[in-house]
């Protein structure tokens, strides 16, 4: 055995052995690096959520959404807000619609409210993606959780008006089957 034969392998090893140590120091302090800016930059992309919420609701909303408590903006919440506006609407609707009487009524009413809430889930949603929010557990999650039970008050609402106004039930009127959440547009 010659002599290379010998020195070689124990100088490849301490070779290895010292581009392995800055290599490691190296990935740590990359790795905290980079979990510093990761945590700068989400807390910059919440805060500038906020802001951008802020701004669209100030004129309903003037003290932001910090002013909210939490169980204002549970999906029941939000949908039982949602479904008593529009319901209240019905009277006015008819006013607005006299040619239009009992069940022709109720199914006009129904379907703009529900063309409504169609147009405004849609907004909700290119909002809520144009501010990055869907990034964050939760939220696509609560959307269409929120969607759902919005159409199971509607369908309720419809139920319960066809009986006070003599109709019989229609059998369109059950509550919609919930879908996934993991669709990318949250629709229900």
């Amino acid at each position: 055995m010659c002599i290379r034969d010998r020195v070689m392998p124990a100088q490849i090893n301490g070779a290895a052995s010292r581009a392995a140590r800055p290599a490691a120091r190296h990935r740590a302090d990359s790795s905290s690096v980079n979990f510093q800016d990761l945590y700068k930059s989400l807390t910059i992309t919440a805060k500038e959520i906020v802001d951008k919420i802020n701004e669209k609701l100030s004129a309903s909303l003037p003290d932001g959404v910090q002013s909210l408590k939490p169980e204002d903006v549970t999906p029941e919440a939000t949908a039982d807000r949602i479904v008593k506006g529009v319901v209240g609407l019905y009277s006015i609707y008819a006013k607005q619609n006299k040619g239009l009487e009992g069940e022709d009524l109720l199914i006009s009413f129904i379907d703009t409210v529900k063309s409504g809430i169609d147009a405004g889930y849609s907004d909700a949603i290119g909002i809520l993606e144009n501010l990055g929010a869907f990034h964050y557990d939760g939220v696509r999650e609560g959307l269409a959780k929120t969607r759902s039970l919005i159409d199971e008050k509607l369908a309720k609402f419809e139920t319960e008006k066809r009986s006070e106004l003599g109709l019989a039930p229609h059998k369109d009127t059950a509550p919609p089957k919930a879908t996934s959440t993991t669709d990318k547009d949250a629709t229900p």
